[in-house]
């Protein structure tokens, strides 16, 4: 699978994939941030920039994070199985 991650705004962004049973909204909070743990690659992005992650995804559950500094506690995460 492949991500086309593009950051339309001025400040960093990441995009972090996370193979888990949990929800993304529901991921253990390490020192104010989701804990990665299951991560099967990240992407960072400086402000107005694009780049593409390409993963091999197993069937399952992954959570999509943003994990800099605030934006996952501000609702950067989003839900995505794989079939």
């Amino acid at each position: 699978m492949t991500f086309a991650v593009e950051n339309a705004s001025g400040m960093e962004h990441e995009l972090v994939v996370i193979e888990t049973g949990r929800t993304a909204a529901k991921l253990p909070i390490v020192n104010g941030k989701a804990s990665e743990k299951g991560s099967v690659g990240e992407v960072a992005l400086a402000g107005h920039k694009s780049k593409r992650l390409t993963l091999k995804l197993e069937k399952g559950h992954y959570a999509l994070v943003c994990n800099v500094g605030g934006h996952y506690m501000a609702g950067m995460r989003a839900d995505l199985t794989v079939r």
